[in-house]
């Protein structure tokens, strides 16, 4: 048993990348790569929705190629979170002087940001149930980091757990067979 795994990955330097590692992966969109209808049990986007200019587009997409019942599972960044607001906070308070937080929160590629009511709205919306979610903080191990970053990092995503305002937001939502 197991799942067979497929990627869509737009950047081609990446899919190339992920092919030598023998992952079946599409460069290109999820529109362009032309998934038959009902061909997939789960789909997942990790840290994908807030990139896509047309996230709707690409959930009804998402929608069409989940068998009945199918489930999206979404990580991405959480905008209600302890840490988005202090470095919120800290930008306005200096007049924009201050923006080693609201850079490392805030990035260019990322053309839309959300929280939870919002992510579900836009899932129900285009076709989807929730099902479950929860929050949870970076994984500071994936990045280098001085040390005293790392140290206020850790202070700021432990005060987010603390206040159950944790800056990573992850939910699964089901296909609705009625929509």
């Amino acid at each position: 048993g197991g799942w067979e795994a497929w990627g869509v990955e737009p950047s081609s330097r990446a899919g190339d990348q992920a092919r030598k590692k023998g992952l079946n992966v599409y460069t290109g969109t999820l529109r362009q790569a032309r998934f038959p209808d009902g061909f997939f049990e789960a789909v997942t986007m990790w840290d994908v929705i807030e990139h896509l200019p047309n996230p709707e587009a690409a959930l009804q997409k998402t929608r069409q190629i989940l068998k009945p019942n199918g489930l999206i599972l979404i990580g991405l960044p959480n905008d209600k979170s302890a840490l988005a607001f202090l470095a919120s906070w800290l930008y306005r308070a200096s007049f924009g002087r201050i923006k080693k937080g609201i850079e490392s929160v805030y990035f260019l590629e990322h053309i839309a940001y959300y929280h939870f009511q919002a992510l579900q709205t836009l899932l129900e919306r285009n076709g989807f149930l929730l099902r479950d979610y929860f929050f949870t903080s970076t994984d500071l191990a994936k990045y280098t980091l001085p040390p005293l970053e790392q140290w206020i990092a850790r202070g700021l995503l432990w005060v987010g757990r603390l206040l159950g305002f944790e800056n990573r937001l992850v939910a699964v939502f089901q296909k609705n067979g009625a929509h």
